[in-house]
């Protein structure tokens, strides 16, 4: 309980206390009246003697009930108030909507973030009070967080635009950040001219945080002197939650059709679990691990503090030719659903871009054509040499470099296809010339042998080369290595000892087999096996090729949304909230972007008692009890009401 105005109550209580106890210790002055007896002599006697100065008082009602009267009045003017929280002119109703709050706690109806919204409203309904019997309304400000912060309302005393706000909040699967949605608040009561000497000083605010704690930054945050903060702290410590934290795709090098997922699951709890996986894509099971797997419990890092339980799982190969949106589920359910399944988007085969450098004759340009490639761009080896010099980033783009005949001097980093000599090779060692060899050995199993046969391979003349520990043989010929692998930071080369020219090698099927495959392989290594999934609350460029034209973009849950296209020609698509495959189209195409939460503090879902800022800790505290009241216009009733019970007592004895 507060007093607004304690000394007013008081100096009433002073002023009128004691006048009032002096008219008891008064002579009353009574008028003569004609009476049938004197039975009554006796008590008017007494009553004469209670009212001369100086005498000891008798019991009375009346005073009783007039210093009761007089004590409300007082304690009225003191205008006292019962509150569980600050009371200030201005609330910031801050309403988390992250990934987290999307948790339903065991034995709960709903979701923290339904929860939140709730207490929310009620809390709106305390503060507004009933009007005159409650004081003055606070002017209400709504805020909702997660990574980012958006105001849903200023500060105003409307109760409907208030709630009206506090019902538009929608939830998110994006990251906890507190410091954007403080800022917020701190903008609204920042005067226009903070420089001015005359600015008034900020108000007193309360900022009421309704959430279940699992904040980021929290510990970055720093409260001013007129902010005082209110925890409503939503869910339960004792939740546990299991998640797939992260999705990731690789090919084979040996099979480049082949694409092989890995996932990664964690577990926050303080016992394992066992829970059965699936592989999905485009929607449809693809694969289940044969066996349930556990992950461990939970771990306390003396230094890094609680840390989840971890195993990483990898499903046999899928041959995907076209792409394909891949996603891994946890079967069974748990507390926090958003987080149960994770998805990539792997890339679809896209037309190569090939420069040949230093060709002669038309055998290897025409191997190349025959593959179909989006771009085939010829230089001599000078000009090479000259772009290298002027811009090497510039040959990163082609997803193969085919050398023949005379190798550049340098050469930057990239996928090479290289015919005619292996001198000046990272990875080999040259050291003369062999001629009239043949081929006496090879890896069927490679990829870059399918459907290849060199039965009849006849090399007039080729380059000797020993492979050093980065050089692998794939062909190995009478004479020495044939075909070879060469790995190194950056830079993946086939290397072919022998110019075709000087071989039968061009008459035969497999030398177009050869040139494809080695061309597919090194691809491989250039080219991304899928698209980097994007987190909640991205935004995403999509390139439409046309302005202005209509394009809808398909929600995971499948709402569907139209926007239009730029001038450019490009769509901005977001920011995407959600978890899951979001999917854009237009008339010319479409495309599947996977959004996916990688912040593992979304997925400890065991709620927080208290926040700890970083000077100081706010316990939470339930919303009932928290509205203010003003008690002194009940205390007036009071008085009022007893008065009217004194007089009626008054002319019960008359």
């Amino acid at each position: 309980m507060t007093w607004l105005d304690p000394f007013a109550g008081l100096l009433a209580l002073a002023a009128l206390l004691p006048p009032l106890v002096a008219l008891y210790f008064l002579k009353l002055r009574r008028k003569d009246r004609t009476i049938s007896s004197t039975l009554l002599w006796r008590t008017a006697t007494a009553d004469l003697r209670a009212n001369t100065p100086f005498q000891r008082l008798r019991f009375s009602i009346l005073l009783m009930l007039q210093l009761l009267v007089l004590a409300l009045l007082a304690f009225a003017l003191a205008q006292p108030e019962v509150s569980g929280g600050a009371r200030a002119a201005r609330h910031a109703l801050l309403v988390d909507r992250s990934l987290s709050m999307q948790t339903k706690d065991a034995g709960a109806d709903a979701t923290r973030f339904a929860e939140a919204i709730e207490q929310a409203h009620e809390r709106v309904a305390a503060l507004h009070g009933g009007g005159f019997w409650f004081g003055q309304t606070p002017a209400i400000m709504v805020v909702s967080f997660a990574s980012t912060a958006e105001v849903l309302t200023g500060f105003t005393d409307g109760r409907a635009q208030v709630d009206a706000a506090i019902g538009a909040i929608e939830p998110t699967d994006a990251s906890t950040r507190l410091a954007d949605a403080i800022a917020l608040v701190r903008a609204a009561l920042t005067p226009v001219n903070p420089d001015d000497p005359n600015a008034a000083a900020p108000d007193e605010i309360v900022i009421e945080v309704f959430s279940d704690g699992r904040i980021d930054d929290i510990a970055s945050i720093a409260l001013r002197p007129e902010e005082r903060v209110l925890f409503h702290p939503i869910g339960k410590a004792a939740t546990s939650n299991t998640a797939v934290a992260a999705v990731g795709v690789a090919r084979d090098p040996k099979q480049p059709a082949d694409v092989k997922t890995l996932a990664r699951l964690s577990h926050f709890d303080t016992t394992s679990r066992t829970v059965d996986v699936e592989l999905l894509v485009n929607g449809r099971v693809r694969s289940v691990l044969p066996e349930p797997i556990e992950i461990p419990a939970q771990s306390d890092d003396p230094l890094l503090g609680i840390l989840p339980g971890e195993i990483e799982i990898a499903f046999p190969p899928l041959l995907l030719p076209d792409g394909g949106v891949i996603e891994v589920r946890i079967v069974e359910s748990d507390a926090l659903k958003d987080d149960d399944l994770g998805a990539v988007v792997a890339v679809p085969p896209q037309p190569l871009r090939i420069l040949l450098v230093g060709g002669e004759g038309f055998i290897i340009r025409s191997a190349l054509e025959s593959l179909g490639p989006r771009e085939l761009m010829e230089m001599t080896t000078e000009e090479f040499e000259a772009a290298t010099r002027a811009d090497p980033a510039s040959l990163q783009s082609f997803d193969v470099i085919v050398l023949h005949g005379a190798l550049p001097a340098t050469a930057p980093t990239a996928r090479y296809l290289v015919f005619g000599g292996g001198e000046g090779i990272s990875g080999v060692e040259a050291y003369g010339e062999k001629s009239d060899a043949f081929a006496v050995g090879s890896r069927p199993d490679h990829p870059l042998m399918r459907f290849v046969s060199l039965d009849e391979l006849f090399v007039h003349s080729h380059q000797a080369v020993a492979a050093t520990e980065r050089g692998e043989v794939i062909v190995d010929g009478s004479e020495g290595p044939l075909v070879l692998t060469i790995t190194a930071p950056g830079t993946q080369v086939v290397l072919v000892t022998f110019d075709p020219l000087d071989s039968n090698w061009p008459f035969q099927r497999g030398f177009l087999n050869f040139v494809a495959n080695s061309v597919q392989w090194l691809a491989t290594f250039s080219r991304p096996v899928s698209d980097a999934p994007f987190k909640p609350g991205d935004v995403v460029s999509v390139m439409v090729g046309a302005a202005a034209i209509p394009v809808s973009i398909l929600h995971p849950s499948g709402e569907e949304i139209t926007v239009t296209s730029g001038s450019d020609g490009i769509a901005s698509v977001g920011p995407l909230m959600r978890t899951g495959v979001w999917t854009v189209k237009w008339s010319g195409g479409d495309r599947r972007i996977a959004v996916a939460s990688r912040d593992l503090m979304e997925s400890r879902v065991n709620a927080v008692e208290s926040l700890e800022f970083a000077d100081e800790t706010i316990a939470g505290r339930t919303s009932g009890g928290l509205s203010r009241s003003a008690l002194w216009p009940w205390v007036l009733l009071a008085a009022v009401t007893l008065l009217i019970v004194e007089w009626w007592w008054y002319l019960r004895q008359v």
